[in-house]
């Protein structure tokens, strides 16, 4: 059974919860009340079994 085709450009819809999620991490405020304003998109590209997934921002891309 082949894996469930992933490739794609991905938008964020919503981030419900994120600021709790980085709080929980312990992130400081300042750097939880930027990331809360960014938009992260992700761009997929699967080959078999194995993924490259980039997470894309206006901020930084990584």
């Amino acid at each position: 059974m082949s894996p469930v085709d992933m490739n794609g450009y991905w938008k964020m819809t919503s981030n419900e919860n994120f600021n709790e999620y980085m709080e929980a991490l312990d992130v400081n405020v300042v750097i939880r009340k930027i990331a809360s304003y960014l938009i992260f998109d992700k761009e997929i590209v699967q080959n078999g079994d194995h993924f490259n997934i980039k997470t894309l921002t206006t901020f930084r891309n990584y």
